[in-house]
């Protein structure tokens, strides 16, 4: 019983240095994708830019929803 503890800890510790890891992905690209817009075009644009990037995300996400790659009504993982 111990064992299947430790090797849960483990999993859940793997998972949330992934996790993290995705955060700051997130951050970098951000930052990277402010920083080009602000330099070749104005800083006045900057929200456009992060407004159509998350509209896209939600068109991908409404995408992968119709697809059923999200969870089913009444499924049980």
């Amino acid at each position: 019983m111990l064992y299947v503890l430790v090797s849960v800890w483990g999993a859940a510790m793997v998972a949330m240095a992934m996790f993290s890891g995705l955060f700051n992905v997130g951050i970098g690209a951000g930052a990277l994708i402010g920083s080009q817009v602000s330099s070749h075009a104005r800083l006045q644009h900057v929200g456009l830019a992060g407004g159509l990037l998350a509209l896209l995300g939600a068109a991908w996400w409404l995408w992968a929803m119709k697809l059923g790659a999200g969870p089913q009504r009444g499924h049980m993982p």
